[in-house]
Parts: structure tokens; C-alpha cells; sequence
């Protein structure tokens, strides 16, 4: 595999998946090349930060391990982003990644008040939702907190993806009750 050096250039023109796993790709290979792809994600222009969190999720997909150390970076970026697709990167990128050996308790406040925002996008709500399960699993009285909002929401000011994690995010927690 050929170093992409600078990867801001392919991150700023019109690109597809084949070029976002190249750079990923790139990246894994090179893991020095890191802190620069993670650093992009603050880009002023808004497409390059999209295109360079969907590298880094691409990363994880690969091999998770190198972005770990990183966590803490992609909350802070995730708290402090405006771009509705940059943000929804970032959830996935959080998610898919080991859990820490600390609870993250703003990440989890963070999910929940997202999850329950209409004016969120539904990719994001349900993102929110799954984070806040899988990280709730192993606290009961969290898990009950998130049973209260879901059960508690009223349904009629959101989307059909929304309703549907629901109400699986719910039987899942109904199960995991009964152990």
C-alpha cells in the first residue's frame, strides 16, 4: 500500500467509498498518520471533516485498536459538533469501539438527551439509543432510567426508524431484566 502523505487533499474532492477505504487503508498502515486524520475531523471546510470522520469509522471497521486511544478526543469532538453527519460519524465511530474501563457519564447524559431530540436525525437518535443501552447494560438503574424515557416518550414527533429502535431497544431491555 502507497502512503497517502497528505490527506487533506483527497478529503477535500469529490470522492467515494473506494477512496475513504483507501485512506483508511493508508492510515492503518501507517499509524503515525493518525493524529493528522483524527485532527481533520475539525476541519473548517465541513465536507473534509465529514470525509475524514468517515475514514476514521472505515478505520474502526478495520481494526478499531489504533483509533482507541482516541476515544476521549471523539467525545469531545462529538459534544462540541454543529454538522448533523459529522456527528452521526462520530456516534458510530464511539459505539462500534471497545468500552472504557471508566464509565463515560457526559457521553451517556449526551445519548440520552440526544436520543430524545425531535429536531435530531433519526441515524443519530437511534445511535443515541443504542449507545445508551449498551452502555446502561451493566448499571440495572440505568437501564431503568432508559426503559422510563423510552416508555415515557410520546411517539407521535418522531420517525419510524426512531419508533422501531424503540421499541426493539425496549423488548432488549424487557430481556434483560428478566435474567
Amino acid at each position: 500500500m502507497e502512503r497517502i502523505a497528505d490527506l487533506r487533499t483527497p478529503l477535500s474532492q469529490s470522492l467515494s467509498r473506494r477512496v475513504v477505504d483507501l485512506i483508511a487503508a493508508s492510515v492503518e498502515e501507517y499509524p503515525t498518520d493518525i493524529p493528522r486524520l483524527v485532527q481533520l475531523i475539525d476541519d473548517p471546510d465541513s465536507r473534509v471533516a465529514w470525509r475524514a470522520a468517515w475514514a476514521c469509522e472505515r478505520l474502526v471497521d478495520r481494526s478499531g485498536l489504533p483509533l482507541l486511544p482516541y476515544r476521549d478526543t471523539f467525545e469531545q469532538k462529538l459534544f462540541g459538533c454543529r454538522h448533523d453527519g459529522t456527528r452521526r460519524l462520530l456516534l458510530s465511530i464511539l459505539y462500534r469501539l471497545p468500552r472504557p474501563s471508566v464509565f463515560p457519564v457526559r457521553l451517556y447524559n449526551y445519548c440520552i438527551e440526544h436520543m430524545l431530540l425531535p429536531q435530531e436525525k433519526a441515524a443519530a437518535q437511534v445511535l443515541c439509543m443504542k449507545m445508551a443501552f449498551s452502555l446502561g447494560k451493566e448499571e440495572p438503574d440505568l437501564l431503568a432510567e432508559l426503559k422510563f424515557y423510552l416508555e415515557n416518550t410520546t411517539t407521535s414527533f418522531y420517525s419510524p426508524a426512531f419508533l422501531t429502535a424503540r421499541k426493539n431497544t425496549l423488548r432488549r431491555i424487557y430481556s434483560q431484566q428478566k435474567k
